[in-house]
């Protein structure tokens, strides 16, 4: 049986204790992996709405000027988790490289590097942010970064777009804020609908060189587009599904865009009865039997992440006994060198039924993980 009891302290215990102390970490230590550590753990443990995130909001953002690269990145990163509109203005200051933001961080410019880390941490923001207005406004600086270009190295452009599928639009057109109105990347971020449009592309194995568009950059690209699909109508998933599924079984393409489009499909199929959702589950399920011992693995993954998200027909678990059988079957016939990747798979099979609230007989399948793994 699995176990689902909360074991985090109390709110009262992280506001009167925890954070206090992490707090004064940062004046008295002088270890900069403790520094880097106490600096996620603020960001992560601050509650937006509470009065003490002014003050750690302050004391992350101090340390944007750190002599040391890792206290630094471990700073943006802060902020992206804090995840107030405030945070993420200092976030969008350090992306663009403009004067504030140079600024914050003490240099007359800022690296490629620290940008890509205050993109991804205005993805892990906009988690957090209420207000679909100021999610707009950070996927707008995104797509802006990269329809920009001049990344110089990959990690910009992978970090941009991989944030953008952490940005949740919502089905509704947004009205514009002003200050975006007459900018032309503003018909990208109007709706989950346009953002996942605009990701497709990115998918896409470019005619021509395109200035960023790199194969690193396109595997990030078909998970953002994944996570934006599945955010937006039903219409707009399906399309994905059809597109992944393509991209996933194409065997012109490179093998690390096949297994990122593997493990995207894992983010918008579905463990129904009905068509669309068998033609979904079909390609995973040949993969995680047959495919490359990569994309054999993360199809593994991939599918029984599927089996937490009930579809359509008759029956809206149908997949469950087939993928289960599936990955029964490979962890009995596995070498140790690629033993984990099926047990993980059906222990991450049965936590996402069980999240679904659905009967899974759980106990002997874990008994055969376990068994499995002591081999």
């Amino acid at each position: 049986m699995l176990l689902h009891a909360p074991l985090a302290p109390s709110r009262n215990v992280v506001r009167t204790q925890v954070l206090p102390r992490l707090l004064r970490l940062l004046d008295e230590e002088h270890s900069d992996v403790s520094v880097s550590s106490a600096l996620v753990a603020i960001g992560r443990l601050a509650d937006p709405g509470e009065l003490q995130s002014t003050s750690s909001h302050k004391a992350i953002r101090a340390q944007l000027r750190a002599s040391n690269l890792r206290v630094r990145e471990s700073a943006v990163l802060g902020l992206g988790l804090l995840g107030t509109p405030e945070a993420a203005a200092d976030l969008l200051a350090v992306l663009t490289n403009e004067e504030r933001g140079r600024a914050l961080v003490g240099k007359q410019s800022i690296s490629a590097r620290t940008r890509a880390f205050a993109a991804h941490a205005l993805g892990l923001a906009a988690q957090r942010i209420d207000s679909l207005q100021e999610r707009q406004r950070i996927a707008f600086a995104l797509v802006d970064v990269l329809e920009r270009g001049n990344f110089g190295r990959d990690d910009l452009s992978v970090a941009a777009v991989g944030a953008l599928g952490l940005v949740a639009l919502g089905r509704r057109t947004l009205v514009p804020v002003p200050e975006l109105r007459e900018h032309a990347q503003l018909d990208r971020v109007v709706s989950a609908r346009s953002l996942t449009q605009y990701l497709e592309t990115w998918t896409i194995r470019p005619r021509s060189s395109h200035q960023g568009r790199t194969r690193s950059a396109r595997a990030h690209a078909c998970v953002a587009f994944a996570r934006a699909a599945a955010t937006a109508s039903e219409d707009v998933r399906l399309r994905a599904v059809e597109h992944l599924v393509e991209v996933s079984t194409n065997r012109r393409e490179h093998v690390h865009v096949r297994t990122a489009a593997t493990i995207a499909l894992g983010e918008v199929a579905r463990a129904g009865s009905a068509e669309p959702d068998r033609d979904a589950r079909r390609p995973l399920l040949e993969l995680a039997k047959s495919g490359q011992p990569l994309e054999r693995r993360f199809a593994r993954i991939a599918v029984a992440s599927v089996c937490g998200r009930p579809g359509d027909g008759d029956d809206p678990m149908a997949g469950l006994d087939e993928v289960r059988k599936v990955l029964t079957a490979a962890l009995g016939r596995s070498r140790s060198s690629d033993l984990a990747w099926p047990a993980l798979a059906l222990g991450i099979l049965e936590d996402a039924a069980h999240a679904a609230d659905i009967e899974t007989g759980s106990s002997e399948t874990s008994a055969l993980s376990l068994m499995a793994l002591r081999r």
